[in-house]
């Protein structure tokens, strides 16, 4: 007797797609079956001969009598329909009927039983009729349709059914089948080469052990759910023939909203079959859910697995959605070498990628990416970017006589499908804001399926739902205010805004991003980057001349978003005084070039005026002018904005290097800032770093101040040192608000080891536990600047830059010694990473090693002696926890856990604190593409 399996039908709470349906009774073979089963009816001698031929060809345990019977009340329509039509009747009809008088339902596997007689049924019908008829019935009603009659089987019963292992692995490979059309209609290319193209993805399944969880976390496109389905199948196929094997369970994530992981699968496994075999279970989309909601399923799953330790589960995510933790596995794609041979062979032809942007030859390691990348290719189209290949998907699916398309021939659906898209992303997918009446009306396209929790609508693919949600605020530009609620709403609605962004017109572009901007710079940085991807610098020479009054009005509306959007920034990166100062540009044009300057005038408001003939990079400049720059504008719509976003990439790294007054007063910043000051006022350039008397310093400053009536604007030189003359009112604050008499570097000094007395080395003129106190202090010194910085002159970035975008942070470290080496016997490295506040106590149980904390407990530094290996807990604990360079919050803009490991050579520097930090806020302002240049040198 066969294993009791519960299999819930096909298309219940699973992506429904492109429906197979391969009629199994034709026109010919309708009335040959029509007259057979009216005969069957009338005659109880013909039953008798179809009853012992189905005796006869199957095991089968069934009662006779009622067999019999049944067969005399035949339904005669459903013999005339088509077997995937009439088929599940006729088993639903026997199994009721066999269950009223018997035990039947006993059988633990009775639904598959009653299939296989109704199977049997028609071919003992065959064997009736003559010879012409019975081959043309035979053809129709072969057991080779049992697959086909098992699922319609399926919908028509519509609740958990009794089948065989083997009977259910075939409804599940057929589901996972219709999942993969949906995920591939839109490429519309032969299926082999799609196989093909993920054949280097199958060596990327995770292997998933009894009683464990693991989350593949991979970015939109990258293939995951890909993965996810191959691990899938491989149960199946376990399960087809092993009595032991893991029920297969396939669930996505919104499914779960309103359920537990533990509700849904005893929906389709009893508490009997999970205990005695288990189940394997894929959830997919946790990032198509609240990021709570995420967090809950994987807890759940974690629980489950801790419960049940004969089941394991599979998990999908893009990053940023979940903490990472050791049980993610990432999938980052395909290499470059892989995505170029796959868009080769779909587009025909060679090289094709050798010209393409950083950013897009990036993207195209997501397999779908690539494989529409290539179509684009094909078709002799040049795809951009990301934003670009979703529009070139979704508007291809749209575009081919499909029942997708249907959503494009009806403007009444189409509008359905907007406003569906729009509450979907607004609500982030837990509404579809539709009526009963106008969900009936959008079934008709295969771009939605229905959620069985609610029984609302939803788009089978996420860029279904981004390219009609795009459509959305392309007709009204108020829709952006949903975007920039806040910073969640923002990651729902950001790649909606790029799709709309690329197929914008330029008052809907500059509306668009004028909104962004001024709600926060970092997302309008990031929009703007998507929006311009894949555009040429510097417009060709014979493009089309530009509108002189237009580019004008243009380019002083995103100077003016941007400027304000930067807030306290802007003074030092454009001319003028403070960010709601006038701004008064002049501009010229010629052709597809422009010229622009600035002029110092805060009689009247913003405007702009042309450019004085006068005024260029090689002219002297006329009093009150400033200029800005000159040459062919940059490609696309998106010009104007990209100038001023330019002038603050190209201005940051200086700013880093020498504005010290980041932060309040008296803050780490200042006073690091105040040191240096110091220093270079009476001359110090020890690497002792010997503490300075307060009243020298004091009378130097005051002596030089004595000299001008506005310091602030003067630039002092003593000797061969310059000093600003804001830095030596910043140090005069500094002295006068200490009581020392001495004022020294914030971090510990040297404490000069008799052991290394003959040492030339930086490092040797500290102890290994006084460089390690050094380290510690450094860090934590150093995470403070940072929100110093970020609190003031980074303000308006806010949850923008990325290395506090998931919170209060701090700093693990590891400190210890290189044995040999060109830097001397005994080189120290210094192993680091940035980690969540609350993760330092934690992550430094993984350590046995004296560990130091900073007085601010902001970081905490371990000790090793000389060592040959770069390992270390730091890098362990990295590796397994939060992997390096990979988002830990729902925010999309974290950078995750900064990572670095170096010769421990920083304590000569004047300002290591600040130094650590510049650092930090380089590399969020790089990921924001408002970064250009080498790295920051606060020393220098």
């Amino acid at each position: 007797m066969a294993n009791y399996v519960t299999v819930a039908p096909e298309g219940k709470g699973e992506v429904s797609g492109i429906e197979v349906v391969v009629p199994l009774v034709g026109k010919a073979a309708a009335p040959i079956a029509g007259q057979l089963a009216a005969k069957l009816v009338k005659s109880a001698t013909l039953r008798w001969r179809v009853a012992r031929k189905v005796r006869a060809s199957s095991d089968i345990q069934y009662p006779g009598r009622l067999y019999r019977r049944w067969l005399k009340q035949l339904n005669l329509k459903a013999l005339t329909e088509p077997v995937e039509v009439g088929g599940p009747r006729l088993a639903l009809d026997l199994d009721q009927y066999f269950s009223v008088e018997s035990t039947w339902r006993d059988g633990i596997s009775h639904h598959s039983s009653a299939i296989l007689l109704v199977e049997a049924t028609y071919d003992a019908m065959i064997a009736l009729a003559d010879q012409a008829d019975a081959d043309i019935l035979r053809d129709h009603w072969a057991r080779a349709r049992h697959e086909q009659l098992l699922h319609a089987f399926s919908q028509e019963f519509g609740a958990p059914m009794r089948l065989t292992p083997s009977d259910e692995a075939q409804l599940l490979r057929r589901a996972s089948a219709a999942r993969r059309r949906v995920r591939l209609e839109p490429f519309g290319i032969d299926e082999e080469v799609i196989s093909a193209a993920f054949d280097s993805l199958r060596t990327r399944v995770p292997v998933v052990a009894p009683g464990e969880v693991r989350v593949l976390i991979g970015p939109v496109g990258s293939g995951k759910s890909e993965v996810a389905e191959d691990w899938f199948l491989s149960t199946v196929d376990r399960f087809a023939v092993e009595a032991a094997a893991t029920r297969p369970i396939w669930l996505h994530a919104r499914e779960m909203r309103n359920d537990s992981l533990e509700t849904n699968v005893a929906r389709t496994m009893s508490v009997d079959a999970l205990a005695t075999r288990g189940a394997s279970i894929v959830v997919d989309g946790l990032d198509e859910v609240e990021a709570a909601l995420a967090a809950r399923i994987v807890a759940e799953a974690k629980v489950f697995a801790g419960t049940h330790k004969k089941s394991g589960a599979l998990l999908t995510c893009r990053p940023g959605v979940l903490e990472s933790t050791r049980d993610h596995s990432h999938l980052e794609g395909l290499s470059q070498e892989e995505a170029t041979l796959l868009i080769e062979r779909v587009a025909g032809s060679a090289r094709v990628t050798w010209s393409w942007n950083p950013l897009l030859a990036d993207a195209v390691r997501r397999p779908f990416f690539a494989l529409a990348a290539a179509i684009a290719i094909r078709e002799g189209e040049r795809p951009t970017g990301q934003a670009d290949l979703i529009a070139r998907l979704v508007q291809r699916a749209l575009s081919s006589e499909s029942a997708a398309s249907a959503a494009v021939r009806s403007s009444e659906i189409y509008a359905l499908l907007i406003r569906m898209a729009i509450e979907a992303t607004r609500t982030g997918n837990v509404r579809d804001g539709l009526t009963f009446q106008e969900r009936q009306q959008v079934r008709a396209s295969t771009l939605v399926h229905e959620r069985v929790a609610d029984q609302s609508l939803e788009f089978t693919l996420p860029i279904f739902q981004q390219w009609f949600a795009a459509q959305g605020v392309l007709a009204d530009p108020a829709t952006t205010l949903s975007a920039i609620e806040s910073l969640e709403s923002f990651d729902r609605w950001r790649w909606v805004l790029a799709i709309a962004g690329i197929a914008s017109s330029e008052e809907q572009l500059d509306s668009l991003l004028e909104q962004v901007f001024l709600w926060n710079p970092g997302a309008g940085a990031w929009l703007l980057t998507q929006i311009a991807e894949g555009h040429s610098w510097f417009r060709p020479s014979a493009s089309a001349p530009i509108e002189s009054e237009n580019a004008k009005a243009r380019l002083l509306r995103a100077t003016r978003a941007v400027v304000s959007s930067i807030g306290p920034l802007a003074p030092t990166m454009f001319p003028i005084n403070a960010p709601d100062d006038p701004i008064v540009l002049g501009v010229r044009t010629d052709g597809s070039q422009v010229s622009s300057g600035w002029l110092s005038d805060s009689s009247g408001g913003d405007r702009v005026i042309d450019l004085p003939v006068d005024v260029g990079p090689f002219r002297q400049e006329r009093e009150g002018w400033r200029f800005w720059r000159s040459g062919a504008i940059p490609e696309g719509a998106e010009w104007p904005w990209l100038l001023p976003v330019d002038r603050i990439a190209s201005s940051s790294l200086d700013l880093l290097n020498r504005t010290s007054l980041f932060g309040p007063e008296n803050g780490v910043w200042r006073t690091e800032s105040a040191y240096r000051t110091a220093r270079s006022l009476i001359g110090q350039q020890s690497i002792l770093h010997a503490p300075m008397s307060r009243e020298l310093l004091l009378d130097r400053a005051s002596a030089l101040l004595q000299h001008t009536p506005e310091p602030e604007t003067t630039l002092f030189v003593t000797g061969n040192r310059r000093i600003p003359g804001l830095d030596l009112l910043n140090l005069v604050a500094v002295l006068n608000a200490s009581t020392r008499k001495e004022f020294g570097r914030l971090v510990p000094r040297p404490d000069f080891p008799a052991k290394k007395a003959e040492s030339t080395w930086v490092w040797d003129i500290y102890s290994d536990e006084q460089l390690q106190r050094f380290y510690a202090e450094t860090f934590g010194l150093a995470c403070v600047a940072y929100d110093e910085a970020v609190s003031t002159v980074f303000l308006k970035f806010a949850w923008a830059m990325g290395t506090g975008a998931q919170g209060e942070f701090g700093v693990i470290a590891h400190l210890d010694f290189r044995g040999t080496g060109l830097l001397g016997a005994r080189s120290p490295g210094i192993t680091s990473a940035v980690v969540p506040l609350d993760a330092l106590g934690p992550a430094l149980r993984h350590s046995d090693l004296p560990a130091y904390w900073s007085s601010n407990h902001r970081a905490v530094v371990t000790l090793s002696g000389v060592t040959e290996s770069t390992e270390n807990w730091v890098s362990r604990h990295m590796r397994h926890e939060h992997q390096p360079g990979k988002f830990a919050s729902s925010n999309p803009f974290a950078r995750g856990s900064s990572y670095s490991t170096s010769v421990a050579d920083a304590s000569s520097h004047s300002r290591p604190a600040s130094q650590k930090a510049a650092n930090w806020l380089w590399a969020d302002l790089q990921a924001l593409n408002l970064g250009r240049g080498t790295f920051p040198q606060l020393d220098r």
